[in-house]
């Protein structure tokens, strides 16, 4: 591809690659709704400020300030639709940044393609978790991983310097273990490059034996678990292998006055956010709190451990001796070094797109946790000694330092954490597989950087195809600041019952585990600022009194639960407990359960379940036989007839009930549940702004009891949708 070619292609990609992330974006909500943790936090954060006094959050004071300084400057809402703008922006953006990275410093439009497409694909988990700050981090590495490999091919230290302490900085007060993380990867470097031939060896050692405890250090609370043993000895391993084939490469990069540029660039970052963090109302006390001291109590708090794939660490112990091998003697001279090292970087590159286009039995986030790890010292060794080879391997050990130590971002919830932890191996997968090429034949050279390039197209051909898919087969939501997003339609229809009823039943809404997108779509407040995900784990019992206090003030409250996810937790063996917990279960009973939510009001109180249907089976008679009976309470916005109701069972199955096959009585209720009016035929009669239709049905397919996720959609004689129900417990 000729190089005026090449920023049209990628401009290309980057583009195909982005729509397909909004499609997968706005077709995808999870129902533990960490989004909507974020999105309240930081929108209460911006109208009252007060982070850690009255706005909880596990996360730094940086990610705050900066999104509520784009904000002001964009003027754009904390909505579920802003959040997936700026989440794709961070996607979209780290990928890019990667495939440069790749492209400025090989010039190989194949493998920057290819590094651009990969590193999508491995961070494709930002589908699940649209603004939470997981994604402004990967964005922010993926920004200190370029920056910095900018500064090492210009032979610019203090550019360097500044890059490493303001990053780290802004990681640190964004989440503290991250940015303590990316510290750690950049200063190994900078160690291992520090100038003076007396620091040569020292500085080697204190970089590896620093690196090696690390993972200790970080996961000594869980150290027991068999998950963290394997966790932190891959890692070590890695580190040392990683430490090893840098030495080679080895200059005298970064002169000694370059570190107090490091850490005055770090201080000032971090005195610039204290600052603006305290003008908007945190004290230091509570600051040094909400960014070190509650973080550091979060592993006892909530844990989920990595799964570790079969042999990982016997793979890891067996790369690493392998290492050493090579890197005894003069081994590196011999004729076969450097076909063979180069032979298995391709291998390795061909086994890790086969992952990302999903060839193999093993997902790419833990082919690259289990045995990725292990091989990122093969990726940096030099394959010949010459100041070209050099050059490039210091540039890749940059990245796989950052690599290793940022894959401890997994710790100690191994879920997203691992694909923001690990995407800097689509690049650093892609430099090393460009430089492999030049030890073996030109023809497999050729057809290497073909087959790359059939990657990346691959790549995103698969991203658009799933992304197409899941948005034809999705509905609006048509919720508040959630306009845009298209799901499934029994999911869409759970969710949009469950906020009609929260805003015709509540004053105030509160959910469990915390939901706060709810809120942001009805528009009801919370009982306070301090909200958060797991509440029961997370807020202190003073907390959780400030909640009861307002729920105990409001008799119509209202409560949503999420019962599969609730269940998953303490599967999980997580305990939900607490003074909160208890007020919930003794004042509150579920009022109606559809799908995976339930909607619970005080006991006692009588509601009526707006836009739900049950489904009832009456005794077969001689004179009526086997006959079904729905009952739907229906919030209709307009008084039209109703003339067939389509009943949909997952899967798309569609039965249509008309006055043909079933018999349908009308009554007029209160919003508790109690009839206005005598039924009517429910045919013939216009519909009431409220009311209960009860159908009787003899359609054979209608009389078997329908599964969770069964909706019901009533329409007119013109086909005009009047209402649409979901079916409950």
């Amino acid at each position: 591809m000729k190089r005026r070619a090449f920023p049209v292609a990628f401009a290309t990609l980057a583009a195909a690659l982005g729509l397909a992330g909004a499609w997968l974006l706005f077709t995808t909500f999870r129902t533990y709704d960490d989004e909507g943790y974020v999105l309240f936090s930081l929108a209460n954060f911006s109208r009252d400020g007060g982070l850690y006094t009255q706005v909880y959050s596990q996360y730094g004071p940086f990610f705050f300030l900066f999104a509520d300084l784009t904000h002001r400057l964009l003027g754009f809402e904390f909505t579920n639709t802003a959040g997936r703008v700026i989440t794709l922006f961070h996607w979209l953006g780290a990928a890019v940044l990667c495939g440069h990275l790749v492209w400025r410093h090989l010039r190989s439009a194949p493998w920057a393609l290819f590094a651009l497409a990969a590193t999508f694909a491995h961070l494709w988990q930002m589908t699940s978790e649209p603004m939470h700050p997981g994604g402004f981090i990967a964005f922010a590495v993926a920004l200190g991983a370029w920056a910095g490999a900018e500064c090492i091919a210009r032979g610019n230290p203090r550019g360097l310097a500044l890059v490493a302490g303001l990053v780290g900085a802004a990681l640190i007060l964004t989440k503290i273990n991250v940015g303590a993380l990316f510290i750690a990867g950049a200063g190994a470097w900078l160690l291992l490059h520090t100038a003076g031939p007396r620091l040569t060896r020292p500085a080697a050692l204190l970089a590896a034996v620093a690196l090696a405890l690390l993972p200790w250090a970080l996961m000594r609370s869980l150290l027991p678990e068999p998950w963290v043993i394997t966790f932190a000895l891959i890692v070590g391993l890695s580190a040392l292998g990683v430490v090893l084939a840098a030495l080679r490469a080895r200059d005298e990069f970064f002169p000694l006055s370059a570190w107090a540029w490091c850490f005055g660039a770090g201080l000032a970052g971090l005195a610039v956010v204290v600052v603006a963090t305290a003008a908007r109302g945190t004290s230091p006390a509570e600051l040094l709190e909400g960014v070190l001291l509650a973080p550091l109590r979060h592993p006892g708090v909530y844990s989920f451990g990595v799964r570790w794939r079969p042999g990982a660490i016997v793979f890891a112990i067996s790369s690493l001796a392998l290492c050493l091998w090579l890197s005894t003697g003069d081994r590196n001279k011999r004729p076969w070094f450097a076909p063979a090292l180069a032979s298995a970087r391709l291998i390795l590159v061909a086994l890790a797109a086969t992952s990302w286009l999903g060839w193999l039995p093993l997902n790419p986030l833990a082919f690259a946790m289990s045995y990725g790890l292990a091989c990122t010292w093969l990726l940096v060794i030099p394959l010949y000694d010459d100041p070209y080879a050099f050059r490039a391997a210091r540039l890749r050990a940059w990245l796989a330092l950052l690599l290793l130590t940022q894959s401890l971002h997994a710790y100690p919830v191994g879920g997203s954490q691992i694909g923001w932890g690990t995407f800097l191996w689509a690049p650093l997968l892609a430099l090393a597989a460009a430089d492999a090429v030049l030890a073996v034949r030109p023809r497999t050279s050729l057809i290497a950087s073909r087959l790359a390039l059939v990657a990346a197209i691959s790549l995103a051909a698969t991203l658009l195809r799933l992304g197409w898919t899941q948005w034809r087969d999705s509905e609006p939501l048509a919720l508040p600041g959630a306009e845009s997003l298209h799901l499934d339609p029994p999911l869409a229809a759970e969710l949009r019952s469950l906020s009609v009823n929260a805003v015709a039943h509540c004053d105030l809404l509160f959910s469990l585990p915390g939901m706060f997108s709810f809120n942001l779509w009805t528009g009801l407040p919370a009982p306070t600022a301090a909200n958060v995900t797991h509440w029961f784990n997370l807020l202190n019992p003073a907390q959780q009194t400030a909640v009861i206090a307002k729920l105990e003030a409001h008799p119509r409250a209202g409560v949503i639960v999420e019962r599969d996810v609730l269940a998953l937790i303490q599967g999980a063996g997580i305990p939900v407990r607490g003074p909160l917990r208890d007020y919930l279960y003794a004042n509150f009973a579920p009022a109606y359960a559809a799908g995976s939510h339930e909607f619970w009001v005080r006991k006692s109180r009588p509601i009526a379940p707006l836009g739900t249907a049950q489904y009832l089976q009456r005794a077969a008679n001689a004179t009526t036989g086997e006959r079904a009976r729905i009952e739907f309470i229906l919030n209709a916005t307009t008084s039209a007839r109703i003339a067939r109701i389509d009943y949909i069972l997952p899967g798309q199955t569609t039965i249509t009930l008309t006055a043909q096959n079933s018999r349908a009585t009308l009554e007029p209720l209160r919003l508790d549940g109690a009839p206005t009016a005598a039924p009517a035929p429910g045919w013939i009669t216009p519909l009431a702004p409220l009311s209960r239709l009860v159908l009787y049905t003899d359609a054979p397919a209608a009389l078997i009891p329908p599964p969770r996720g069964t909706l019901f959609r009533l329409r007119a004689a013109d086909g005009t949708l009047i209402a649409d129900t979901i079916l409950r417990d």
